[in-house]
């Protein structure tokens, strides 16, 4: 019945601003709001990466990730320790029951990881920013969970859940796989001062099967990054 879809920018430092939210009838004015908008003009990159949720109309899902590349497909997982992300291919050789090169990637999102690190940036206006028509529906999805203390597999861990009277959480949820993509494209990484061009090429995301290391060093005066500025600076 529809597609949820929040668009946010990344900048230097942490900033963020919230370019669109809100419901979108098909598949076909998703990539209206993905590509026929201000942030896909000139003086833009355009989306850079995104997560589309997979449990619901996955073959439609699917055939969408196969045209749009920077579209990753994705899964909430609930699990422990210290891994953001992993990945694994999606499609089979009929026969020989191995999987096929050319498959679609699934990535496994660890998403009460996503959750702490999305409250924690909600709580700061100074770098999460919000445009000042956004609507009361958006400040109520997006705070419609909160984290309680439950026993599970008989051991007590805190866990997020809908507030009690809180149906809807879906723009909540769109704003986790937001915080997902930037964590695969390495946006933290940007710094005030970076010169790269919009057409430069994107670092590699960290690697989705080991726990991360440190981030690189930073850069020395003079040196030129290879990161390029998204959209919503």
């Amino acid at each position: 019945d529809g597609l949820w879809v929040v668009v946010r920018g990344w900048g230097w430092n942490d900033h963020s601003w919230l370019l669109f939210a809100g419901k979108v009838a098909t598949f076909a004015d998703l990539d209206d709001v993905l590509t026929h908008n201000v942030w896909t003009s000139q003086n833009s990159n355009g989306v850079r990466c995104g997560v589309i949720d997979s449990r619901h109309r996955r073959d439609e899902c699917v055939e969408y990730v196969r045209r749009r590349p920077a579209i990753k497909l994705g899964e909430g997982v609930d699990r422990i320790g210290p891994l953001d992300f992993t990945t694994h291919k999606l499609e089979r050789h009929p026969t020989t029951g191995a999987y096929l090169k050319q498959s679609v990637l699934i990535w496994s999102i660890t998403v009460g990881r996503f959750k702490d690190s999305l409250a924690a940036k909600m709580r700061d206006p100074a770098t999460w920013h919000l445009p000042e028509d956004v609507t009361d529906d958006y400040r109520r999805q997006a705070t419609a969970e909160h984290k309680v203390r439950k026993r599970v597999r008989n051991r007590e861990r805190e866990i997020w859940v809908t507030k009690p009277g809180r149906d809807a959480n879906h723009l909540f949820d769109c704003e986790v796989y937001a915080l997902a993509a930037a964590k695969m494209i390495r946006v933290e990484l940007l710094r005030q001062g970076d010169e790269s061009s919009p057409g430069a090429k994107m670092p590699p995301a960290p690697s989705a099967r080991r726990p991360q290391g440190p981030p690189p060093r930073r850069r020395e005066r003079g040196e030129r990054s290879s990161f390029p500025r998204l959209g919503g600076e």
